[in-house]
C-alpha cells in the first residue's frame, strides 16, 4: 500500500481521476474499487487487451511492473469511498 500511495502520484492517477482518485466527470473511479478488477483493467492496459479512448491508460500501463500494478491496486482498493 505504502509503495502504491507513492506510485499514484508520480504517475499523475489525479490528473484524471481526481485528488482522491473518487473520479471525475467522465473518468471512473478507483478508490475503494475491488482488488481483481483494478488488477485486470491495468494489466488489461499493460498487454492491449483493454482500450481506453485517448491511449493514455495503455501508455502508462506499459511502464508498469507486475510489482508496481500489485502495489497500485492495494494502494487504490484500501482507499475510503467515504461515509
Amino acid at each position: 500500500v505504502a509503495e502504491g500511495a507513492r506510485l499514484a502520484p508520480a504517475l499523475h492517477c489525479n490528473s484524471c481521476h481526481g485528488p482522491t482518485l473518487m473520479g471525475q466527470q467522465a473518468v471512473g473511479r478507483l478508490a475503494g474499487q475491488d482488488l481483481d478488477y483494478l488488477r485486470r483493467r491495468l494489466r488489461g492496459y499493460k498487454d492491449k487487451t483493454t482500450s481506453d479512448l485517448d491511449g493514455q491508460m495503455t501508455a502508462i500501463a506499459q511502464t508498469l511492473s507486475e510489482t508496481d500494478i500489485e502495489s497500485l491496486v492495494h494502494y487504490m482498493a484500501s482507499l475510503g469511498v467515504g461515509p
